[in-house]
């Protein structure tokens, strides 16, 4: 067997191994995973201005000046039990943080805090992902669902935000 016969059997084997590994984590990550659920958010950001929006279809922050800060609640219910796992798009994750007593072990119902502190004018949305899972997710795991997993923040949280149910 010459030089080029083994190179392309030692490249067969390892794109063989290759192919079956990403198929086992591939099937690890989707068992892991128990439900998802999609909550749409909004939050306006002006020079010294601060507005409310308490309707109930999405998660309004509303509007807050530069640096300024603003709670929302909800409560995330479920007959089943696991890990919270929240992830938001590049665009919101940098402002967006959980309590920092925040929990993520979950059985049937939980109030969710979700504080937003930005220091830039404008207007933002996106979805926020609510990923229940079976146990708390590995590093591999956690790039499957998305680097953007809500901080915790120092900030504030005594006084209770507007609640909404999804």
């Amino acid at each position: 067997m010459n030089s080029y016969n083994k190179a392309l059997l030692a490249l067969a084997l390892v794109s063989i191994l290759l192919f079956s590994a990403s198929l086992y984590f591939f099937n690890y990550a989707t068992s892991q995973v128990v439900e998802t659920t999609e909550l749409p958010l909004t939050l306006k950001v002006e020079q010294s201005v601060v507005g409310f929006n308490l309707d109930s279809d999405a998660l309004h922050f509303g509007t807050i000046s530069i640096n300024g800060s603003s709670r929302r609640a909800f409560f995330y219910e479920s007959d089943k039990t696991g890990y919270l796992y929240l992830t938001a798009p590049d665009v919101l994750k940098d402002f967006l943080y959980l309590p920092q007593n925040f929990n993520h072990s979950f059985s049937g119902e939980k109030r969710i805090e979700i504080i937003a502190k930005h220091d830039r004018e404008g207007y933002y949305e996106g979805d926020i992902r609510i990923y229940l899972l079976k146990t708390e997710p590995s590093r591999l795991m956690k790039l499957f669902l998305g680097q953007n997993q809500l901080k915790k923040a120092d900030i504030e949280t005594s006084k209770p935000g507007v609640s909404i149910t999804i």
